[in-house]
């Protein structure tokens, strides 16, 4: 217990108080050991050491003897101190004069050159005139102590660097009382607060939820409440908070149970991060792709319209260009038969004319008579050629304004234009109510016209002349016909009739133009015109298609 050598007790007290001592020596030398502690008796007045433990010495990696030949002068003990801490010691042992004690924490620099942390409480004693009488120290070795506390210190600094880098922040939650056990400072920044802020401000989980976005509370706490009853799974969860100056943050929390208790989740570790520039990314990025859809839709709809519009007119100029082809080879027929047809009467009437000559010379009147009227026949033909072929080059366009006709008004008109004729033939006529059409009066009814007429022509021997004009409705269209029980015609002829100056009878007076004529006015009107029959003698029925009213 101090320097005072054992043979000197022995002498002092009997053999049993001496063991007795000696055991609470070793005692206390145990605990000493243990607790890396030591004691000594310091000359207040003289300042040095006096006597000390063995766990004194021990500190200082000394023995009793050495460490009070050491200390025994008071610049060989502040030798020891660490410089940087030697004011700050002298401070506390020269403070115990007023305060009777003092406890203070320095370094020292051992005889083997290593620094060790070491805590000491100095305790004086004082006589009734308040003189002191003895002074005694107790220090401690808190050497691993002050080290780990630094180490958690310094991993305590490197989390909260690692929080506000990360934007995350840390909490533990006691699910059954409801209350936050800890939250680290980068989860407090995150909701806009400082620790003791949160803390005060959050009583319980309602509390919490009070700062959450009012379009995010009700689901995000339907999710708490079901995760802590049956919480077999880590908790996820994506949801917004509102700072005390308003402020939106978005969070993303994770969750884990670190206790469970009856299946019901008791304690929680978790961790939530900021992720507001995400989100915010994600919306402008989200934003920005359905920009770029509309955009590219609205780019697909005009290129679609554009390639329509491109197809159309790539259809239109087909058809025109089919058309011109068409209407070429309609115009070489159409100088080839005019050159044809008009070089017979010519010639006619180059051959009378010389004929007339002779017979003028042979003063024979009779026979120059009949010259002058086979002339006047000829050029009678040519003149009647030469107006069909104008009226035909005059139905390229329509003439009149369209307007709503009657086809049965049409046909009617038509019937009658050619009234005295079919009364020499005794024809009859049985003309149906039909549909009213768009189109110009006047060539409509030149349609029937023609169409009658043809048939009155090629009506034969007939006994019993009859000519049927209706319609009837065929695909979504409708079909206008003019049915006869005249002669009829060949299959292989049905195209040919409609071709300029075609006369399949030279015994039939006309000059071919009619149904060349017909077939011209209902393409114009954007119809279609055909033939059927069933051959000679079995008659002819004509059709033909206009645009309707719709």
């Amino acid at each position: 217990m101090s320097s005072i050598p054992e043979s000197f007790i022995k002498h002092v007290i009997d053999e049993a108080e001496f063991e007795k001592l000696l055991e609470q020596r070793e005692l206390l030398d145990a605990t000493e050991l243990v607790a890396q502690m030591g004691h000594c008796q310091w000359d207040y007045h003289n300042n040095r050491l006096i006597s000390c433990s063995q766990g004194y010495a021990r500190i200082f990696n000394t023995s009793v003897e050495e460490i009070i030949k050491l200390q025994s002068n008071w610049e060989d003990s502040m030798a020891q101190v660490h410089t940087e801490d030697r004011d700050k010691y002298l401070e506390a042992y020269y403070s115990q004069r007023e305060t009777g004690n003092y406890t203070v924490e320095y370094r020292i620099i051992r005889n083997d050159g290593e620094t060790r942390w070491l805590r000491e409480v100095g305790l004086l004693k004082f006589d009734e005139n308040d003189e002191v009488t003895d002074a005694f120290g107790i220090i401690q070795d808190i050497t691993e102590r002050v080290v780990h506390e630094h180490e958690l210190e310094n991993s305590q600094e490197l989390a909260r660097q690692v929080e506000a880098i990360t934007d995350i922040g840390y909490f533990i939650n006691d699910e059954e009382i409801d209350k936050y056990l800890y939250i680290s400072p980068g989860f407090a920044r995150i909701h806009g607060r400082t620790v003791e802020d949160y803390m005060q401000y959050v009583e319980s989980c309602e509390d919490n939820l009070a700062a959450i976005h009012e379009a995010d509370r009700e689901l995000l706490r339907s999710e708490i409440l079901d995760w802590v009853e049956n919480g077999d799974e880590d908790f996820e969860s994506e949801y917004r908070v509102v700072h005390p100056d308003g402020k939106v943050v978005w969070i993303r929390e994770r969750s884990i149970s670190r206790v469970k208790k009856n299946g019901r989740v008791k304690l929680t570790l978790g961790v939530s991060q900021d992720i507001t520039e995400k989100k915010t990314f994600e919306q402008t990025l989200q934003k920005a792709k359905d920009s770029l859809e509309v955009t590219v839709k609205e780019r697909t709809r005009e290129l679609a319209d554009t390639v329509g519009q491109l197809q159309l007119e790539i259809q239109e100029r087909k058809g025109v260009a089919s058309e011109l082809e068409n209407k070429n080879a309609e115009l070489e027929r159409f100088a080839y038969t005019v050159s044809h047809d008009l070089k017979t009467p010519l010639v006619t009437i180059k051959g009378f004319l010389g004929l007339l000559d002779k017979d003028l010379a042979a003063q024979d009147i009779t026979s120059a008579a009949e010259d002058m009227e086979k002339i006047k026949h000829a050029a009678d033909t040519m003149a009647q050629l030469l107006e069909e072929l104008l009226e035909l080059s005059r139905i390229g366009r329509v003439v009149g304004e369209k307007a709503t006709c009657s086809m049965t008004e049409l046909a009617r008109q038509a019937a009658q234009l050619l009234e005295t004729r079919s009364l020499e033939l005794g024809v009859e006529y049985v003309i149906d109510d039909m549909p009213d059409v768009i189109g110009d009066k006047t060539r409509l009814t030149e349609i029937y016209q023609n169409l009658l007429e043809n048939s009155i022509k090629f009506m034969g021997n007939q006994p019993a002349p009859r000519i049927h004009v209706g319609a009837m409705q065929e695909t979504g269209r409708t079909c206008f016909f003019v049915r006869d029980n005249g002669v009829g015609i060949s299959a292989e002829y049905h195209q040919l009739v409609f071709e300029l100056f075609e006369r399949l009878s030279p015994d039939v007076d006309g000059t071919g133009v009619g149904l060349a004529l017909v077939k011209r006015i209902v393409e114009v009107h954007g119809g279609e015109i055909w033939i059927e029959s069933d051959g000679p003698g079995h008659g002819c029925t004509l059709w033909f298609t206009l645009p309707g009213l719709s």
